[in-house]
């Protein structure tokens, strides 16, 4: 018992609660989830950011060759040509039918359903390393006492043969000893081999190494009356104070309010749709100059003298660019600034019949979504009711074995003393054994099958699993 139940040096030890926590934090299906929670609430962000203006930015420069219009100019050319641009623009969409709306709030409730999905989760493998852990306690428990009656029979051949060497027994009663001895040996071969497997399957749970240097702790695991109070309270109570909180029902529960939103966002695509945008932009083309500008008279025609009918010139002044020189960069994106406001709406007359196909598909989701909310609700109703009726009848069972076993004990007790005293032959001292091992397991077995079944009531009940310090 020291050996199998008390840390060594260098040893931890682990309870039921140390080990479940392990057990979560190990488990791929339950990191799976988490991520799916955390993709959820990344979602609802940009759910929630669809109500907030657009705004890019975007710039070039390109080289262009052959025919190109110049985009600052528009002239025609043939020689080659660099051009650049840079525009900022937004967007905000100011009616869609609510569509943006319904898609936050069904963001929203799905990020919660990820978190009850991941609780449901976490309970799953609570539930899965409860059981590896009690299978632990119920084949450690076993191998001690098949290790116990290896010992009492080892005692009985030691005194069988001392009788026997002294003729005071016959040899049918030594061989029946040493058939026992080897019948209890083999006992405990198996027993523990089961322990070695249970044990694997725990450490497995959690992820560790066979050679994992750990014991577990032994809680005090008795039935008692405070670990089957739950046994006075009618299935039907236990179901009514614990379905509006299992995981499981609140995701039923949200994907109707899922499936509403979804509806409701479906329904916004056959209202029109009013945005609006702006715009402010710039351009630059290597082919723009600044030219030096002087002044010259140019004729442009004659004036006839009426009274002489000479001709007499007439001239203009005109402004003559020269010397061209390229313009700057910054003053072609200062001088060529062009700016837009605009609203537009879309009406939506005809798309194929689209809308109001998914219009229909939506209202199944929808009706669907409650049946599958019934459904689960029912199902929960069920699973507590095969529970109550598990639990109570593991607790019976746990009684019964119990009675049979101090009966076991007692009449084993009386066999000792008969044997010890010459009144009872080797087989019957066996068979008396036998029969209180096998109410021992008995006990053993429904002990442990109604603590664990009890929990199992108690984790619907609270959400959370413990045993009994």
């Amino acid at each position: 018992m020291a050996v199998l139940s008390s840390p060594l040096a260098g040893q931890e030890s682990l309870t039921l609660e140390d080990c479940v926590e392990r057990a979560i934090a190990y488990n791929y299906s339950v990191q799976q989830t988490a991520n799916n929670a955390l993709a959820s609430a990344s979602e609802k962000q940009a759910a929630f950011g669809s109500f907030f203006p657009s705004v890019n930015a975007s710039g070039g420069y390109f080289n262009n060759s052959g025919l190109v219009i110049d985009p600052v100019t528009n002239e025609v050319s043939r020689s080659g040509l660099g051009s650049g641009s840079g525009t900022l623009s937004s967007n905000v969409t100011l009616f869609d039918g609510m569509q943006t709306w319904h898609q936050w709030k069904r963001s929203q409730i799905e990020h919660v359903m990820s978190l009850y999905q991941l609780q449901s989760a976490k309970n799953d493998v609570a539930l899965n390393t409860a059981a590896a852990f009690l299978q632990y306690m119920l084949s450690e428990e076993a191998l001690l006492v098949a290790q116990e009656q290896v010992q009492l029979s080892h005692s009985l051949q030691t005194r069988v043969s001392a009788l026997h060497t002294v003729g005071s027994v016959a040899m049918s009663e030594m061989y029946q000893t040493k058939t026992q001895v080897a019948r209890d040996e083999q006992r405990v071969v198996s027993a523990k081999n089961q322990w070695d497997l249970s044990r694997l399957i725990l450490l497995q749970h959690m992820g560790m190494p066979a050679d994992a240097e750990v014991v577990f702790h032994r809680p005090a695991l008795e039935v008692t009356e405070k670990s089957t109070v739950l046994m006075t309270i009618p299935s039907q109570r236990i179901y009514e104070a614990s379905v509006n909180h299992q995981p499981s029902i609140e995701v039923a529960r949200l994907s109707v309010q899922s499936a509403y939103h979804a509806k409701k966002a479906t329904l916004g695509t056959f209202y029109p749709q009013l945005s609006l945008s702006g715009q402010v932009s710039t351009s630059y083309s290597n082919k723009v100059y600044n030219y030096t500008t002087t002044t010259q008279t140019i004729p442009i025609g004659y004036f006839i003298n009426p009274l002489n009918q000479s001709h007499i010139p007439v001239f203009t002044e005109i402004a003559m660019p020269s010397n061209p020189v390229a313009k700057p960069f910054a003053d072609q994106v200062e001088d060529n600034v062009r700016q837009f406001v605009g609203l537009s709406m879309s009406v939506p007359l005809f798309n194929g019949f689209q809308s109001r196909s998914q219009m229909r598909r939506a209202t199944l989701n929808q009706r669907n979504a409650e049946l599958q909310w019934a459904q689960q609700k029912d199902n929960y109703r069920q699973t507590i009711e095969r529970a109550y009726a598990d639990a109570s009848a593991a607790l019976s069972q746990f009684r019964a074995a119990e009675i049979t076993a101090e009966a076991s004990k007692e009449n084993f007790r009386f066999a000792k003393i008969r044997q010890e005293e010459g009144q009872m032959n080797a087989y019957d001292y066996s068979s008396a054994q036998n029969s209180y091992l096998s109410a021992m397991s008995d006990v053993l077995r429904s002990k442990y099958d109604c603590l664990f079944k009890m929990r199992v009531l108690e984790l619907y009940m609270n959400n959370t699993l413990t045993l009994a310090k």
